[in-house]
């Protein structure tokens, strides 16, 4: 796992998702979180809804797991 992507699933909570957006973490942290999603996602640890002001981003099963050390991605 990258240091961008160890960074996002840091924010996330167990349960429940987060919104994610430029105005709250500025334009070159929320580039590199939107990479690391991307990322995230693209392996099935993630779930994103894109919207017009940024993205919300929620841990799937698979990333809970990881969380705890129990699977690998």
């Amino acid at each position: 796992m990258t240091e961008d992507e160890a960074e996002l699933m840091a924010l996330l909570p167990e349960h429940g998702s987060i919104a994610i957006s430029v105005g709250e973490y500025g334009e070159a942290r929320y580039a590199r979180l939107l990479s690391a999603v991307s990322e995230l996602h693209a392996r099935g640890l993630v779930g994103v809804k894109y919207g017009e002001a940024g993205f919300r981003v929620a841990l799937k099963d698979e990333g809970r797991r990881q969380l705890r050390g129990e699977g690998e991605a």
